[in-house]
């Protein structure tokens, strides 16, 4: 049985009281990288930060955006998304095997081995 995961999700909000450029700079900081990448999360469209947590990372990711001044959320993943990225490539080859194994009734061709042409051999 496994246990449910989380995804963090921003869409660009700030905490009241907070001033946009503040918050850019400090999930910059927070997360390590350039204010272009923390621009595109500001963009108004719905951005994951951050998927597959167990319950209590993602309280302690939700936390620490707040902090930062930014208002993000947890959602509930469905269960098949927490899969790997092996895994997912494993089962898209399976899915492209099963195309190229599969019969097609439409390619098939009759057999004329038996019809009489100009290469049939005649009994004597």
């Amino acid at each position: 049985m496994t246990s449910q995961r989380y995804r963090i999700v921003l869409n660009g909000a700030v905490a009241k009281g907070h001033d946009v450029a503040a918050v850019k700079r400090n999930l910059a900081s927070l997360f390590k990288t350039d204010a272009m990448t923390i621009d595109r999360v500001f963009s108004g469209r719905r951005a994951v930060i951050k998927q597959g947590l167990d319950a209590e990372q993602a309280l302690q990711y939700v936390s620490a955006l707040a902090q930062a001044g930014a208002v993000g959320r947890m959602e509930a993943m469905p269960a098949d998304a927490g899969t790997s990225a092996a895994e997912r490539r494993e089962r898209q080859r399976r899915k492209a095997r099963n195309r190229r194994t599969r019969v097609r009734q439409a390619s098939l061709a009759a057999d004329r081995r038996h019809s009489k042409g100009r290469r049939a051999v005649e009994s004597a």
